[in-house]
C-alpha cells in the first residue's frame, strides 16, 4: 500500500503516452488529405523509385557529414525544378517540395542560394533571397522553404543547406527519404515521428505536450515496433566538397 503510487506512476504514464498517439493520429485524421501531404507529413518531397537522394523535381547530394567533418557540420546540395511548383505570397502552400513546418531543437540550418530564388517562411514570415544570398535558421526557429514565384519551370534552384552541428544528420536524410521511397506517399506516421524524435526534430503541425510524449512513448516502444533508426539499405556516402561557414563551426562548438 505505501508503495503503491510508486507502481501506478510508470503505468500512467504508459497511458499518457498512449493517449498522446491517440490524440495524435485523430489530428492527422482531421486535416484534410492535400494540406497533411504538404504540410504535416513531408509528402511527394521524399519520393523517387527506390532511390534514397531526391524525389519528383528534386535531387539532393551529400557532401559533408558528421564522420568526414568531426562532428562540426553536415551539408548537402540540394536541386529543384518545375515539377515543385512555387510559392506565393502567402507562402509555400501546397509545393509538392515544400518540407513540413518544423523546428531543430539542436542545430543552426544555413541555406546558400547557388541559383534561383529561394522562398522560405521563417516564424509565420515570408522572406525571399536569390543568388549569393545566405538564410540562417536559428535552432528551435519554426520554417519551411520551397521555389520563389519568380521561377520559371525549366529553371532549377540550387541551394547548399548545412546543418550546424553535424549530430546525426547524416543519418536522418537518407533514411527519412529511404522510409518515403519505399512506403510512397502513406508510411507510418509514427515512424516518421520517432526517426525525427531521435534527430531533435519537431513538427510544429503536432501539438508541442503531444510530439514530446510521442517522443518519449515511441524511445521504448519504436524498437518494439521494428522502427530503426539507421537501415544500411538506404545508406548514403558523402561525395565531399563541402563549404564550412567558420563563423557557425564556432558558435556551435559546444552544441554537439
Amino acid at each position: 500500500h505505501t508503495m503503491l503510487g510508486e507502481y501506478h506512476r510508470p503505468f500512467g504514464i504508459m497511458l499518457g503516452s498512449i493517449a498522446a498517439v491517440a490524440l495524435a493520429i485523430m489530428f492527422f485524421r482531421m486535416i484534410p488529405p492535400s494540406e497533411r501531404t504538404a504540410h504535416t507529413m513531408l509528402g511527394e518531397y521524399f519520393m523517387s523509385g527506390h532511390a534514397s537522394e531526391g524525389g519528383p523535381g528534386f535531387k539532393f547530394k551529400i557532401l559533408e557529414n558528421g564522420e568526414t567533418t568531426n562532428g562540426t557540420y553536415f551539408q548537402l546540395l540540394d536541386r529543384t525544378t518545375g515539377d515543385c511548383g512555387v510559392g506565393d505570397d502567402s507562402g509555400c502552400g501546397m509545393t509538392k517540395c515544400s518540407p513540413p513546418y518544423h523546428t531543430h531543437l539542436r542545430q543552426y540550418e544555413v541555406f546558400e542560394i547557388l541559383n534561383g530564388e529561394f522562398q522560405f517562411i521563417l516564424e509565420g514570415n515570408v522572406h525571399r533571397a536569390v543568388k549569393g544570398e545566405k538564410v540562417v535558421v536559428p535552432p528551435n526557429a519554426k520554417h519551411t522553404f520551397c521555389r520563389g514565384p519568380s521561377m520559371k519551370d525549366h529553371e532549377e534552384l540550387q541551394t547548399r543547406i548545412s546543418l550546424y552541428p553535424a549530430l546525426n544528420a547524416g543519418e536522418f536524410f537518407p533514411n527519412i527519404v529511404g522510409i518515403f521511397n519505399d512506403a510512397g506517399q502513406n508510411p507510418n506516421p509514427l515512424k516518421v515521428v520517432w526517426l525525427m524524435c531521435h534527430h531533435h526534430i519537431r513538427l510544429v503541425d503536432i501539438p508541442g505536450p503531444v510530439h514530446e510524449a510521442m517522443c518519449v512513448m515511441l524511445s521504448f516502444f519504436g524498437p518494439l515496433l521494428g522502427f530503426r533508426i539507421v537501415d544500411a539499405t538506404y545508406a548514403v556516402e558523402p561525395s565531399g566538397g563541402g563549404v564550412p561557414d567558420e563563423e557557425y563551426i564556432q558558435k556551435t562548438a559546444g552544441m554537439a
